[in-house]
């Protein structure tokens, strides 16, 4: 595979290429986001049945995550810290939410949805305080290969 610089990005046709996609998502995305939740009462396979509201809310949370982890994932040190801080608040917000509105119709489940969405809150605070510890440049301020811990 080559590279064909002739290629113009966002000239000519690409713009009615970004228009029939973004029409084909303003109808898909809500269709598909109100219909999956309610599909879970028909089949009767399903153990645990959640609210779909709730559903609802998830799907959009886990968009927003989605989009949040495409945007910065190949970032610098600085949007990687803005990547942390958004996971933190999207699973504190989630675990605050399925604990208060308890979504499932099975209430065990509830609790153990909380306590999973709390670790992986903890997790990413922890993260964020070794992150916040840790310096990875070198005497000439430039990134290195390796780390080292700075001490307050």
């Amino acid at each position: 595979v080559l590279r064909d610089d002739s290629i113009q990005c966002w000239d000519g046709i690409w713009w009615l290429y970004a228009l029939l996609a973004l029409v084909g998502l303003a109808t898909y995305y809500p269709v598909a986001s109100f219909l999956v939740p309610n599909l879970q009462f028909k089949n009767k396979a399903l153990d645990l049945k959640y609210n779909p509201s709730f559903m609802v809310l998830l799907l959009q949370i886990k968009l927003v995550q989605s989009s949040v982890i495409v945007f910065y994932s190949d970032a610098g040190r600085r949007e990687f810290h803005m990547l942390l801080w958004a996971m933190l608040i999207m699973y504190s917000f989630t675990a605050l939410h399925i604990h208060f509105s308890q979504p499932c119709l099975v209430k065990k489940v509830n609790r153990i949805h909380v306590c999973c969405f709390l670790v992986a809150a903890v997790a990413v605070a922890c993260t964020l305080v070794v992150f916040n510890f840790v310096d990875t440049s070198d005497e000439e301020g430039e990134e290195g290969e390796g780390s080292t811990v700075r001490v307050a």
